[in-house]
């Protein structure tokens, strides 16, 4: 990432009770970046949907795990960068579907995409990290 600065970074149990203290991270950070509360609120539904899927996939719903949301703020953009220590993420193997389709599952990555303007997935060069970056341009 070039020229960017860290705005906040936080390390949580992966124990879906802590996602309201990640939540209002998440939107506080959006917000004191400049982001209009829609776009703020946006955000957050965004990244709760990137934890909860790490909870139920990278960590099979065990709580004792941890998740690390890193925000930066780079000119016109904020980036959320959350790790992982979980089950290998391999993006080929995702079953997407169309928003318009009512029924469990399959949705929160649609819902991602839609909302942010780009979604990357990365392992770490050693291969112990899931690494999700999701960037939004702030208007």
């Amino acid at each position: 990432m070039a020229k960017s600065k860290k705005i906040i970074e936080l390390e949580m149990a992966s124990d879906p009770a802590l996602l309201s203290m990640m939540r209002c991270v998440v939107l506080h950070a959006s917000m004191n970046a400049g982001c209009n509360n829609e776009q703020a609120e946006n955000m957050v539904i965004a990244v709760n949907e990137a934890c909860m899927n790490i909870i139920q996939h990278a960590y099979n719903n065990d709580v004792n795990n941890s998740i690390s949301l890193q925000v930066y703020e780079e000119s016109n953009k904020l980036v959320f960068r959350l790790i992982d220590h979980g089950n290998p993420f391999d993006v080929s193997k995702i079953k997407k579907r169309n928003l318009d389709e009512v029924r469990p599952g399959g949705l929160g990555l649609p819902m991602i995409e839609t909302i942010m303007d780009k979604v990357d997935f990365f392992s770490s060069p050693e291969g112990n990290e899931n690494i999700l970056e999701l960037v939004k341009i702030k208007h």
